[in-house]
C-alpha cells in the first residue's frame, strides 16, 4: 500500500508543478488500459455547464504507468458547485479524484 501511495504522490507532484495558486484543481485519474476511448466524457459535459472564464480542463497521459488524467482548473468559489454536480453522477469505481487548493 505504501508503494502505491508513493507512486500517487510522485505522479501528483509532476502534475502540480505548473499550477496557478489563484485556482483550485481537481484531478481525475484512471488506468488507460481498459479500452475506454474517453473515460472523462461525462465529466467534460459537466464542465461545459460553467462559464469558460470560471473553469478550464486539460487531458494528459502518463506513459510511464499508463494512466490518463483530466485536470480541471477552477475558481475556488466554483469548486463546491462543480463537485456537487460530479457527486450526482455514476462514475467508474476505477476513477480516482484528487483535489489541490491554493495555499
Amino acid at each position: 500500500m505504501k508503494q502505491y501511495a508513493d507512486q500517487i504522490f510522485a505522479r501528483l507532484e509532476r502534475i502540480n508543478k505548473d499550477f496557478d495558486s489563484a485556482y483550485s484543481y481537481i484531478i481525475f485519474d484512471k488506468n488507460t488500459d481498459d479500452g475506454t476511448r474517453n473515460c472523462f466524457e461525462d465529466i467534460i459535459d459537466v464542465i461545459s455547464t460553467f462559464r469558460d472564464e470560471d473553469i478550464k480542463y486539460s487531458l494528459s497521459v502518463d506513459t510511464d504507468d499508463l494512466r490518463q488524467f483530466l485536470i480541471v482548473k477552477i475558481l475556488p468559489n466554483q469548486k463546491e458547485t462543480f463537485l456537487n454536480n460530479i457527486l450526482l453522477m455514476s462514475l467508474s469505481k476505477d476513477l480516482n479524484l484528487f483535489m489541490y487548493d491554493p495555499p
